[in-house]
């Protein structure tokens, strides 16, 4: 099971993570970051497997962003910077008494993970990025903006599950109908039994094409700039997202980094086949801390 932790942004929002304890002491806990419109519970069987591993188990935190899953949006009532964004989960990780930990970032997490180390080298000792990476194809953001902006709340969760494998089918060819409808379940929350939308508004509106700005950021100077942290690049065979090229530019520029293609999965990777988690589980045990070293006291603001 997981801890429900809700603590309070600098401008007073409620935010919302969870954290899967492990039964063992280990010295780098692991923080997932969900995509653009992503939630804390698709991390869900990823976190669980993780923190319960026999040998190589830690703690793991996932976070809901403002505006998605169960954080509020805060008082502005627009789409938050990368920057806000940063600073909310490294305001968390101090509460949490986090440092040196592994970020996993998936698409917008990932960027996300690169300004982190940017702000504070200190909190951040890794970086998986999931299907994720300096820069993002535009091909696969129009795709992702019209479904963002575009597509209704469905009205229930045989609705859901059809609905995802309608616009998704291309993305992840070989989910069964079972694995379609789990997947319908981490994508939207649940209200009085039916789903409900995983993110505000406001999010869709200021990511649509047509009424707010295309999300288009380039962040090659900054990933440049963190060569000392250790990076997985976990990438999709069927991503419009990434791109092959993106990967091989990243790797040039990163001397500690290692990739991974995913097959038969598209944008994002799911994390729940067996290749994704042995990969991430084997390069944390690879690069983690020294107890010493991870030794920090927690804050008593996280409760």
């Amino acid at each position: 099971m997981f801890q429900d932790i809700r603590f309070s942004a600098r401008d007073g929002a409620l935010l919302y993570a969870r954290r899967y304890a492990s039964r063992m002491r280990s010295p780098r806990a692991l923080v997932c970051l969900p995509g653009l419109v992503g939630n804390s519970a698709q991390f869900d069987r990823l976190a669980r497997t993780i923190a319960q591993s026999q040998g190589t188990a830690r703690d793991v935190y996932t976070i809901d962003l403002r505006g998605r899953g169960q954080s509020e949006l805060g008082s502005s009532r627009q789409a938050p910077s990368l920057l806000t964004e940063s600073e909310d989960v490294l305001d968390f990780m101090t509460m949490a008494g986090l440092r040196q930990a592994a970020i996993l970032g998936t698409g917008h997490g990932g960027q996300l993970g690169i300004v982190m180390a940017m702000l504070r080298p200190s909190a951040v000792g890794a970086i998986i990025f999931n299907d994720s990476g300096p820069e993002f194809e535009m091909e696969g953001l129009v795709r992702l903006m019209g479904q963002i902006a575009n597509v209704p709340v469905p009205a229930s969760w045989t609705d859901a599950q059809l609905m995802l494998k309608h616009l998704q089918g291309r993305q992840y060819p070989r989910l069964t109908d079972d694995e379609w409808l789990d997947v319908a379940k981490s994508n939207y929350l649940e209200r009085d039994g039916k789903p409900a939308r995983s993110y505000d508004r406001a999010i869709a509106m200021s990511y649509s094409l047509t009424r707010g700005t295309a999300y288009r950021q380039t962040m090659w100077p900054q990933f440049e700039a963190m060569a000392h942290v250790p990076v997985l690049v976990l990438r999709g065979e069927l991503s419009d997202v990434i791109s092959l090229a993106t990967v091989a530019r990243m790797r040039e520029i990163h001397p500690r980094l290692e990739a991974l293609k995913i097959p038969g999965q598209g944008h994002p990777p799911l994390l729940r086949d067996g290749q994704s988690v042995t990969a991430i589980q084997d390069f944390l045990a690879r690069h983690d801390l020294s107890e010493t070293a991870a030794e920090m006291p927690p804050m008593k603001a996280v409760a």
